[in-house]
């Protein structure tokens, strides 16, 4: 048996012993009621009215004038005589003749004393209720202590039903049956207002549909059984005058049902068809029960259409009652409790005649009394429910990320802090932390959206966590960054185990919508130990054991070591430089030919950015293009370098150092695509120097064509309507879409430098070139060599026919100034084997 066995049957146990209490509670006082006499005889209601009419004209002259009250009119009556007392005297105490249906409209005690003088007394909700002989719930008349020969009669008038339920007890026992009953009636009442009370709370702490329903249907509830049990008339002085009883009480009937249905709406919520259906009957069995305070048949009307509605419902609970909402099962019972209650005293009343038990009578009160208490601890147990929703949502909200499903940063820092604390106190227990970082996974969001780079990045955390053991966790650090936790004292190789079956899984396809992507990721290793101080520590050495196999070509794991840190603080002190570089202008252009290969005479220039740092002297662009990318300064040195090469190219111009066709080549980053600012400061550059833009062409990578985006296109689009040249740069690495070199507008095309290493001797090397060559000629654009370092590859670019070339064996980059002395060899005719075929040439 499992634990939560015994609780539900706990629970189980304790509603059914529920339910009896309060059965027994209300109905014992109406069952140990006991009757002195056999029970009465029914017999025609005229011959009792005409044989009392003809004792009443006929008692002896002592006696008092007897008026026989006149029946309701129009309203069914039955008389029920009580032979068994016919003269009967000697009693100590006179008797009392009363039904115990507390709905009886009308009762009509008729009697005859030992004296021969004739009694009559009438009572129910069609009188006042002083007209009762004792003050009690029940209609009653008072009969004398000594009896004549003529049995003593009770006829019932009721447009509902007539039921055989009249005793007779002696007046002192009735008068403490009568205490017991207000007893327990206000015990009732008051439970229903404490309910009420209980409901408004609800309301107020946390309104929902439910509890404003539940309070609603305890408020008409109130209102109906201090009608229905006779209590309006005998506590409220302004409850309506009982000439109005009938229709107070259909009155009351027709507000029940909708309010009950409104609990079974807000609770169930059904759907749409079934709530209609349930709608329609409710407002149909509330239109028969109001129309019961002119006509015979709507009270039965109105029951019977109940009765379809509760097999409506019940039926739709008996489909949900496989759920194992224990807040569903209280509501079942309450609502069972209500409708056998109801149902046992629709059958009283349909089968008037059977003889069943006075006790029917409040059937239906006493179910929905349980039902409001079922329906209370229902309540109780939506709102703990809902009150646990509410926090296990918060939890999650500060806990889990909302993309992933997995731990978020917070988390993952608290975990990391606790981790630490441990291992101050046990230095055993380190644990391995992995931070994970995909590798350019922006292009995911640019082929498949955000929404599609979202659903990538849950089916990778889901799929990373089924590689964890019992004990670990992980998380969604930031962005496209994640933290893997293992347990402590897990082997330190485990850690790289794991990050290898991580890129593994990665090397699998990955469905993106309609597309398939691949993903890449670079991961940082490092050990929790007592040696950190704070989570960030911990972080930073991780973050630098990323970057270090972000450098080593990505997509593989690296664990930290200690002279990470200095070579990070290296590049933290040369961030800081390049800062002050840009301020004080430290940056300068150094310029390579790009020469024709069978002329060696120079078509134009490539602009190569250099460092003169106060300290370590001239720095290529290498040194610390990298580390500006990573800082963020990209772009300022961009902008940097369009305007010293506009301004070179201008003075270049005015000196008559420029020859027509020649033009400025400028390298952009992948940083540096999508810039607007980047346009702007190219158009205001050409305005400032008055260039002609023919004279720049700017190369944009290969790679950069992998992920372009419709908005990047736009952006090159607007770039080309300024009149500037594109260079495709880097071709033969193999990431060129080819498709789509039909749609770029690039002037000349640039082959990998990788090609010339291998020309001479690789065959597949040589083909590439081929390809670019033909590519070139296909779309009218320049093939341009790269890397050209000895005459055996000029020879091979030459053969495989290659026109143009760039490389250190032709012109090895150099200053403005001395670029103005090479071209000026060549004006003057100085042979191409001096100046670029030789070892002698000047550069």
């Amino acid at each position: 048996m499992t634990s939560s066995q015994p609780r539900d049957c706990f629970r189980t146990r304790a509603a059914v012993g529920l339910r009896a209490l309060l059965w027994c509670c209300l109905l014992l006082p109406l069952a140990v009621v006991r009757a002195d006499t056999p029970p009465p005889v029914p017999a025609p209601t005229a011959s009792w009215l005409a044989h009392y009419q003809q004792l009443a004209a006929a008692q002896p002259a002592h006696c008092a004038p007897t008026q026989i009250p006149a029946l309701p009119a129009g309203m069914p009556n039955r008389a029920f005589g009580f032979p068994a007392l016919a003269g009967g005297g000697g009693g100590a105490e006179p008797g009392i003749i009363y039904s115990r249906d507390t709905l009886v409209e009308h009762l009509l005690v008729l009697s005859q004393g030992a004296d021969g003088c004739v009694h009559a007394s009438a009572s129910g909700r069609l009188l006042p209720f002083g007209s009762r002989a004792v003050a009690s719930p029940l209609a009653n008349g008072r009969i004398p202590a000594a009896l004549g020969d003529a049995p003593p009669v009770a006829i019932v008038s009721d447009a509902k039903s007539i039921r055989p339920w009249l005793r007779h007890q002696p007046e002192t026992d009735f008068r403490a049956g009568a205490a017991l009953h207000w007893t327990l009636l206000g015990a009732y009442s008051g439970t229903l207002a404490i309910l009420l009370l209980v409901g408004l709370g609800f309301v107020v702490w946390r309104r929902s549909a439910f509890a404003l329903a539940y309070v609603v249907y305890l408020a008409v509830l109130q209102a109906y059984q201090l009608q229905a049990l006779g209590l309006g008339p005998a506590w409220l002085p302004f409850w309506p005058a009982p000439e109005h009883a009938r229709l107070v009480q259909a009155i009351a009937l027709a507000l029940l049902v909708p309010a009950m249905s409104g609990v079974v709406l807000a609770f169930l919520v059904p759907r749409r068809p079934l709530a209609l259906t349930i709608a329609v009957g409710t407002a149909v069995a509330s239109a028969a029960f109001l129309a019961s305070a002119w006509t015979d048949w709507g009270y039965r009307a109105g029951a019977l259409t109940f009765a379809v509605l509760a097999v409506l419902v019940l039926r739709l609970l008996w489909r949900r009652l496989h759920n194992p909402d224990p807040a569903l099962r209280w509501f079942a019972a309450g609502l069972g409790a209500s409708v056998a209650g109801g149902g046992l005293q629709a059958i009283s009343a349909a089968a008037a005649d059977v003889g069943l038990p006075a006790a029917l009578s409040v059937a239906f009160a006493a179910g929905n009394l349980l039902e409001a208490l079922c329906w209370l601890v229902a309540l109780t147990l939506q709102f703990r429910g809902e009150y646990l929703r509410d926090r296990q949502r918060l939890w999650s909200a500060a806990h889990r990320d909302a993309v992933t499903g997995l731990y978020n940063r917070h988390w993952l820092r608290e975990r990391i802090a606790d981790a630490l604390a441990i291992t101050a106190r046990r230095p055993g227990a380190q644990r391995q932390l992995l931070l994970l970082e995909l590798d350019a996974f922006n292009r995911v969001n640019q082929s498949c959206g955000h929404g599609g780079g979202d659903a990538v990045l849950r089916q990778v955390g889901q799929a990373w966590r089924g590689l964890l053991e019992p004990g670990e966790a992980i998380g969604r650090f930031r962005g496209d960054q994640f933290v893997l936790l293992l347990r402590p004292g897990r082997d330190p190789c485990a850690a790289e185990g794991l990050a290898g079956g991580i890129l593994s899984k990665l090397a699998k396809p990955l469905r993106c919508g309609a597309r398939v992507v691949s993903l890449r990721a670079s991961i940082g290793i490092a050990t929790v130990h007592a040696g950190y101080a704070r989570v960030d520590d911990v972080i930073a050495d991780a973050t630098l054991a990323l970057e270090a196999a972000r450098r080593q070509g990505g997509h593989r794991a690296v664990r930290f070591a200690a002279p990470m840190r200095r070579l990070q603080r290296e590049q933290t002190r040369l961030r800081e430089a390049l800062v002050r570089g840009l301020e004080r202008e430290q940056f300068l252009l150094y310029y390579q030919p790009l020469v024709a290969l069978d002329t060696g005479r120079a078509i134009g220039f490539e602009v190569l950015l250099r460092w003169q740092h106060p300290t370590r002297g001239l720095l290529p662009a290498a040194s610390f293009v990298p580390v500006a990318a990573a800082g963020g300064l990209i772009r300022a040195l961009g902008y940097r370098v369009v305007q010293l090469a506009c301004a070179q190219l201008r003075d270049w111009q005015r000196h008559c150092d420029w020859y027509s066709g020649e033009y400025l080549s400028i390298n952009l980053s992948a940083e540096q695509l999508g810039d607007e600012q980047l346009l702007t400061e190219i158009r205001t550059a050409l305005d400032d120097n008055g260039l002609d833009p023919s004279a720049l062409r700017f190369e944009i990578p290969e790679t950069a064509l992998v992920a372009e985006t419709p908005e990047l296109r736009a952006w090159r689009t607007r770039l080309l309507g300024q009149h500037l040249l594109l260079c495709l740069d880097g071709f033969g690495t193999g990431q060129t879409p080819l498709a789509s070199l039909a749609d770029l507008a690039f002037d000349s095309i640039k082959l990998d430098p990788a090609l010339a290493a291998g020309v001479v001797h690789q065959g597949r090397a040589q083909n590439l070139v081929q390809a670019g060559v033909a590519l070139g000629a296909q779309f009218s654009c320049l093939t341009i060599a790269q890397g050209i370092e000895s005459r055996e590859q000029l020879d091979w670019f030459r053969r495989l026919g290659c026109g143009y070339g760039q490389g250190r064996y032709l012109a090895a980059p150099m200053p403005a100034a001395a670029l103005s002395e090479w071209a000026a060899l060549w004006q003057f005719g100085t042979s191409p084997d001096v100046t670029g075929y030789t070892d002698s040439r000047l550069h």
